[in-house]
């Protein structure tokens, strides 16, 4: 039953970091399709 507990304690950081990572994700894949559909756009 300790296990489930410290499950318990881990988990809103777990959160926290996944919610991150989608975050990061969202970016990275909207930066990529912007790259894709504007190939002759430069900086």
């Amino acid at each position: 039953m300790s296990t489930m507990k410290s499950v318990n304690h881990v988990n809103p950081l777990f959160n926290k970091m996944a919610a991150c990572l989608g975050g990061l994700l969202i970016v990275f894949t909207t930066f990529i399709l912007w790259k894709i559909y504007n190939p002759t756009r430069k900086y």
